[in-house]
């Protein structure tokens, strides 16, 4: 398997889960998943425990960015081109009405 080195940078409250604001990290595997999985959270767990539910979705208020381009959640398995920067966006739902 290759070894890549990416630069994570996390957006919004996801920086909650994870040590760093930005890092650089090296991860084997070629898709998202693979690299969500490299990634230790301050709970203990991964990155992808926190993200991603039991049946593969998004869990509410995550999304992922790679290279500029958002990975839908049928994409997490298939390999990344290119893999070089990834940003981690928890995004926040803004409740509407008076």
């Amino acid at each position: 398997m290759e070894t890549h080195k990416v630069t994570i940078h996390c957006v919004g409250a996801t920086d909650s889960c994870l040590p760093f604001r930005s890092s650089e990290t090296k991860f084997e595997g070629e898709t998202a998943e693979d690299l969500l999985k490299s990634i230790r959270t301050t709970s203990g767990g991964t990155l992808y425990d926190e993200m991603v539910d039991e049946n593969g979705s998004y869990r509410h208020g995550f999304a992922l960015a790679v290279n500029g381009e958002l990975v839908r959640r049928d994409q997490l398995r298939d390999s990344i081109p290119n893999l070089s920067q990834v940003v981690v966006i928890h995004l926040l739902q803004i409740p509407a009405g008076g």
